[in-house]
């Protein structure tokens, strides 16, 4: 697939409108970043060890349940934009978007 292409994709599912005049800037950018990552596809990192590995002691921590107050509950709710009948939150979906062809 062409940069164009792509830039049209990228442009369709975030919604956004690219007026011609930001385009060629845009497919600069875009050669730029595809290039930078071709250069870290190339590299070498077997050697080298995990970044986990690298620093010592034990940094994890427990996860920790921190639950919301009913105010901040309640906020939540009533800023919220679609319920269900049974009060549960309800969220447009955001992967049955078809992309024009």
């Amino acid at each position: 697939m062409n940069l164009n292409k792509q830039l049209d994709t990228l442009a369709e599912l975030a919604g956004f409108n690219i007026a011609d005049s930001e385009r060629e800037q845009l497919l600069k950018d875009m050669e730029s970043i595809l290039g930078y990552v071709e250069q870290l596809q190339d590299m070498e990192v077997e050697s080298k060890p995990f970044v986990r590995d690298a620093i010592k002691g034990d940094s994890h921590r427990d996860d920790l349940v921190d639950p919301a107050s009913e105010s901040e509950r309640q906020a939540v709710l009533d800023n919220f934009p679609a319920k269900t009948s049974d009060d549960l939150l309800e969220a447009h979906g955001v992967l049955d978007h078809k992309l024009s062809k």
